[in-house]
């Protein structure tokens, strides 16, 4: 079904590794927080954010932080609900 932007909300999820070094880990940190990015694992050689927003946000953070090493990604793609009043499904109710 085609809908117009105003009749959805729509977001992509991002799942980012970057390469985490003492002198990167301060400019990661900034970025995510610019991004209002989460960091959802750390372990000693990278880092790894989640982001959850709109397509144009999602390549901002990656054009961000591709200069500090990005190791990994993963994008969702675009998934959204209808803004539309609907009766909740019998599936969904409890």
């Amino acid at each position: 079904q085609d809908l117009s932007a105003d009749e959805l909300t729509a977001r992509e999820l991002l799942l980012l590794k970057v390469r985490a070094t003492p002198e990167n880990i301060p400019k990661i940190m900034q970025t995510a927080e610019m991004f209002r990015a989460e960091v959802i694992a750390v372990n000693k050689t990278t880092l790894t954010l989640a982001h959850v927003s709109i397509a144009q946000r999602i390549d901002g953070i990656i054009r961000a932080l591709r200069p500090l090493g990005i190791v990994q990604l993963a994008r969702s793609g675009m998934i959204a609900v209808t803004n539309r009043e609907a009766p909740v499904p019998e599936a969904v109710k409890d």
